[in-house]
């Protein structure tokens, strides 16, 4: 029998002293000491909330339940209702409440309900905090329903690990490991459950309500809306064809929809990391992520608790502060024409709205290990769309800053994938601002990688370039070009062809686009050559090789993502002849 079932065990026979992991301070004393508490009292009688009530007496004490009793009398206890039954509903309250003291769970549910409401609330907790249940409020005879077990089964897990570190639960999950390492103490007695919070986490706000979030949980922080720009689709005609494995088929949406997007202005103490992590007080910022609509939305500057919560990198924290005021346009792996591309210069669109708001704004971001060149890529970039270089601050290592303005990017290749047809604007502004450039390729080209590429090496490249060299097509490899030489070859194309990669992201200058043909892994999902003809309103055929390193049936791999590849043209080859064969104007 196992730690679980033998503390269960002893619970039912009700004969043990109580079963203590850690050194927690008393939970009768921590509660009286509690300054903001957190009831979940769907269903309890007014005499029960009453004794609790009285346990958190100098707390400002919040009962949330789906209805308030009228038997509960919270106003002459001084506590407060508000409505919220289901865990996600009561995560919301949470987070705009701020870090929490304790929260008491005196609902009577089954295990796993009571599981799930410990991990919608036990990151809420401030360090040093207490999760409490009575134990009368768990129903045992479906504690140990599910296949992940109950809660008692999830305290008693919880409770082997306390006290271990970093390295030695390094082989579990991440989640599992940081929600282990977030537990200070437990204490299972034939009263109650009390689970002790270990150190502080940060909530991962989300663009889509950080405004209203932040302005409730953070009195230190002001935000502000310099400008919003509605969601909607974009709806330019474009047609996906795919061929390939049944399991390419259905990647892609039409038309494709896109959130509202936000620029917003915080003024107050702000945290910032290279490769985007913008911090403030107890909240890390929905600017910190790449893909911030994705439930596992992370930074390289935290570690990933949970969906809602992560914990700030001890490398991640600020060791100097910068006067003045910013706009943000950081992003992961700087310097990565790639990442660049469709990352960083997705959060130009507010540059010029802010600027005339605030004159004196500088634009920042990090130095990271592809900036060998001077000027930086991304200098060369902002040089083409207008920003000067006396405006543009770069950083090394982890400042402060007092006033930033960030965008909600215009690109998201993750799922929910969108693009945002205002990048267009941004495009052509670069593209207007790069030096004059008379090479062209013709209006047919095909867009190589280096067949001993380190990532996504297509073993048949040759032959495929033969094959499209023989169809009429120019073969190109854009990065031997200067930024100008690749705009004016893609502003001259019609039909575009290429293994699908950054290199294609010049797309961006193809105005006279008409067809994309893309050539890529089975495992290679990115869907950025899909927005660059949605936006420029282009057909689009996706053909997809056998992949050396096939995607997991349930998740996802960076090794199959990456992997090389074969590309069979006899088995293409009359597809590809019918594609290339045509979607050139006379």
């Amino acid at each position: 029998m196992g730690v679980a079932g033998r503390a269960r065990r002893r619970l039912e026979r009700g004969r043990q002293r109580p079963v203590v992991s850690g050194a927690p301070d008393g939970p009768a004393v921590a509660l009286t000491r509690a300054r903001r508490a957190v009831v979940l009292a769907d269903r309890v009688r007014g005499p029960e909330l009453a004794m609790w009530l009285d346990r958190v007496a100098d707390a400002d004490v919040i009962v949330l339940a789906a209805h308030e009793r009228p038997d509960w009398d919270l106003g002459r206890r001084g506590a407060r209702y508000q409505k919220a039954s289901r865990p996600d509903r009561i995560h919301e309250v949470l987070s705009v409440l701020g870090p929490v003291d304790a929260v008491v769970n005196l609902r009577r549910e089954g295990g796993q309900t009571h599981r799930r409401l410990f991990e919608a609330a036990f990151f809420h907790l401030r360090h040093g905090g207490l999760y409490v249940v009575p134990r009368a409020a768990i129903d045992d005879r479906v504690d140990s329903g599910g296949q992940a077990g109950g809660f008692l089964k999830r305290v008693a897990h919880l409770s082997r690990r306390v006290g271990l570190d970093f390295s030695e639960l390094s082989d579990l999950p991440r989640e599992e490991r940081e929600l282990s390492l977030a537990v200070k103490a437990t204490t299972i007695s034939t009263d109650e459950v009390t689970i002790q919070k270990n150190g502080n986490h940060l909530l991962k706000v989300r663009h889509a309500n950080a405004t209203a979030v932040l302005r409730r949980r953070s009195e230190s922080l002001g935000v502000d809306e310099l400008a919003v720009l509605d969601g909607g689709a974009v709806r330019t005609g474009t047609r996906v064809v795919t061929h390939g494995p049944p399991e390419t088929q259905g990647r892609f949406s039409v038309p494709l929809t896109y959130p509202t997007l936000h620029l917003r202005r915080y003024d107050g103490a702000i945290g910032l990391a290279p490769e985007g992590l913008v911090v403030s007080g107890d909240s890390v910022l929905p600017d910190s992520f790449r893909w911030h609509l994705s439930p596992q939305a992370n930074n390289a500057g935290l570690y990933f608790a949970s969906e809602h919560f992560a914990r700030l990198r001890s490398e991640a924290a600020p060791v100097r502060h910068l006067d003045g005021a910013f706009y943000h346009l950081d992003y992961a792996n700087p310097g990565h024409f790639g990442h660049l591309t469709t990352e960083a210069l997705a959060k130009l669109w507010g540059w010029e709205q802010a600027k005339d708001r605030i004159p004196d704004l500088k634009l920042i971001h990090s130095r990271g290990e592809h900036h060998h060149r001077v000027p930086s890529l991304e200098q060369r970039f902002l040089d083409a769309f207008g920003v000067d270089e006396a405006d543009v601050v770069v950083f090394d290592e982890p400042v402060t800053v007092d006033t930033l303005v960030c965008a909600t990017p215009m690109w998201h290749n993750a799922d929910p994938f969108y693009a945002h047809p205002g990048i267009l604007d941004t495009w052509e502004r670069i593209a207007a601002g790069l030096p004059a450039s008379s090479v062209e390729a013709g209006p047919r080209i095909f867009v190589s990688r280096p067949p001993a590429a380190k990532n996504r090496a297509c073993r048949d490249t040759q032959a495929v370039e033969d094959y499209f060299r023989d169809a009429g097509f120019s073969i190109v490899r854009p990065e031997r070009h200067p930024l100008a030489e690749q705009a004016s070859i893609f502003a001259g194309a019609r039909v575009v062809a290429g293994f699908g990669g950054s290199a294609m992201f010049n797309l961006m200058y193809a105005r006279n686009l008409e067809r994309v043909v893309v050539l890529s892994s089975a495992s290679y999902d990115s869907q950025n050559e899909y927005f660059y003809a949605a936006v420029r309103g282009a057909d689009i055929h996706y053909f997809y090789g056998d992949t050396d390193v096939a995607q997991p049936d349930d998740g996802w791999s960076y090794a199959a993502y990456q992997s090389s590849w074969s590309f069979d043209l006899d088995r293409f080859r009359d597809d590809l002849d019918r594609t290339v064969a045509v979607g050139v104007s006379s």
